[in-house]
């Protein structure tokens, strides 16, 4: 997890004033994130802010955040700065 959290440092840093698409297996690597894309069987299934999306019960990001044992409030204390 250092690693994956150096990794995302540097890429925040150099890159703060750029579009990053992120293609993340660990749901604390994009939680920071702008927005988030939700594809399934290579269709668009949702888009949009992770703290809406997490908020939706109807949400797939919800629900992987569920199965992850990630709660809103771990989302809503993030800072985007």
């Amino acid at each position: 997890m250092e690693t994956d959290r150096l990794i995302q440092q540097t890429i925040r840093s150099r890159f703060h004033d750029a579009t990053v698409l992120t293609i993340a297996h660990r749901l604390h690597t994009i939680l920071d994130s702008t927005k988030i894309l939700v594809l399934s069987n290579v269709s668009l299934q949702e888009y949009d802010e992770p703290k809406r999306l997490a908020a939706d019960p109807n949400s797939a990001f919800a629900k992987f955040l569920s199965d992850a044992n990630i709660h809103l409030s771990n989302i809503m204390s993030i800072n985007l700065s």
